[in-house]
Parts: structure tokens; sequence; C-alpha cells
């Protein structure tokens, strides 16, 4: 008899322990009503090839430009265009969906850390490159800041969610921006 209680106390204490677990992380099912300002929320870690910007057999340096964006619609029509991409590469605001913008100028072979504030409602950050050779998708890459949902313990049905940290890795090439 004690050892079938024993048995339903674990029982008991491993159901509560599962709640409190999945209470703490899941999938949103939704993203935030509000994407508020975050300090240090975004980090960027450059890696630039040695050969960096290759020409006539020579590296060269990249400049880039990071765009804080609250929308991607505008940043996605101008770089469809030449005349866009040129526009891009002066890393200037282009359009009220720019929150904040950013420059960096990186030398061949060198590694960089970036930490930035995430700016009110700002959902992607767009980076644009300026390499000799000019094509939209070896120069842009567009990341949308992620989200977490948190669940109040015990409470299933409520689903808090959040904009988390944006951690990205970019490795600069010899032509493009590569995956």
């Amino acid at each position: 008899m004690m050892k079938h209680k024993s048995f339903n106390a674990f029982r008991i204490f491993f159901l509560i322990i599962a709640t409190f677990m999945q209470a703490c992380a899941s999938t949103p099912t939704k993203n935030p009503d509000q994407w508020p300002a975050a300090q240090n929320s975004i980090q960027i870690d450059i890696h630039a090839d040695k050969n960096l910007n290759i020409y006539e057999g020579s590296p060269h340096v990249v400049p880039l430009c990071f765009y804080q964006l609250k929308d991607t619609n505008f940043f996605n029509k101008l770089a469809s265009y030449p005349d866009g991409l040129n526009r891009l590469l002066e890393c200037r605001s282009f359009h009220p969906s720019v929150a904040r913008i950013f420059r960096v100028t990186l030398q061949p072979d060198t590694q960089k850390k970036i930490t930035m504030d995430r700016e009110k409602d700002v959902q992607h950050v767009a980076i644009t490159a300026g390499y000799f050779f000019k094509d939209n998708n070896k120069i842009n890459r567009i990341y949308n800041i992620p989200v977490k949902a948190e669940r109040p313990a015990l409470i299933k049905s409520t689903e808090i969610v959040k904009p988390a940290q944006l951690d990205i890795l970019l490795k600069l090439g010899p032509e493009q921006i590569e995956d």
C-alpha cells in the first residue's frame, strides 16, 4: 500500500514539473501586439573573407548598410532594380518604414561584432553590402526579428508573445554575402 502512494506522488510531481516546463517555452502562435524598443537586442557577428570583394584579382573593402525596418515592402521594391540598389547603398533613410540606419566598412580578412539596440516597432533588419558586382540576391539580406512565447504557469490558454533577440552570423565572401 505504501508503494502505491509513493508512485502517485511521483506522478503528481512529474505533472507539475511538466506544466511549468511547458509554461516556460513554446512556439508562438501569433505575432506580438507591440514591438517595444530593446537594448542590445540585435547581435551581428561578421566574418569577411581574405578575398573580400575581389575585383581584378585584388580584395577590397565592403561598406555595409544596416536598416532596422518596420516593414520590408519598400526595401524590397528598391532592391528590385539597379538604381534602387545604389540608393540602398547610400545608407540614408528612404521611407518612413526605416527606423534606424547603421553603416560600417569592413576590410578583407577581418571579423567584427556589432551590438545594436532595436528601435520601437522594428520587425526586420535588412543588410546591403557594397560589392563591385551588384545583384539583389547577392548583396541584400533581410532578417526577421524572432518572437518568443511565454505562458504563465498553470494557465495554458494565455500566451504572451514578445520580440526576442536577433543573432546574425554574416559571412562576406569574395563576391557576395554567403549563406
